[in-house]
């Protein structure tokens, strides 16, 4: 798994993808970490807009997942602002709603990340994750 995880073109090379997880539910954050580090990623969950950018600021992420809505803020938004700020950006946007397809294209910058509906499986999550990585290799 670790030679597979350094084919996915993770920004740290050898060390485990790291992941930053982008939902007002504390419940989806923590679900959503255990799944992924199980599979050898390492997790970093935000509960809002102003965390999130402030994590991101910091550190690189191999990959950001935000979901739709984030309390009152938009999860778009937010992931538009992610990706002008680092256009290398990977992210995959998580909803509850079908309508999140149309609302995407709305925003150019974030116009072809791949969408994951909830509720979504850990089967679901991985294939989605690993196609984020194998398409930037």
């Amino acid at each position: 798994m670790r030679g597979m995880l350094r084919a996915w073109g993770c920004r740290m090379t050898g060390a485990q993808p790291t992941v930053l997880i982008v939902d007002d539910s504390e419940g989806v954050c923590l679900t959503v970490s255990m799944m992924l580090e199980k599979h050898g990623y390492h997790a970093h969950a935000a509960r809002n807009s102003t965390e999130a950018l402030r994590m991101a600021h910091d550190r690189p992420f191999d990959l950001i997942i935000v979901d739709r809505n984030l309390g009152g803020e938009s999860g778009l938004m937010l992931a538009e602002k992610l990706k002008q700020s680092d256009p290398s950006a990977r992210l995959v946007m998580i909803s509850g709603s079908e309508s999140v397809r149309t609302e995407i294209e709305q925003h150019p910058a974030i116009r072809n990340s791949p969408i994951l509906l909830k509720p979504f499986t850990r089967q679901e999550l991985l294939e989605c994750v690993q196609t984020v990585f194998h398409h930037a290799a």
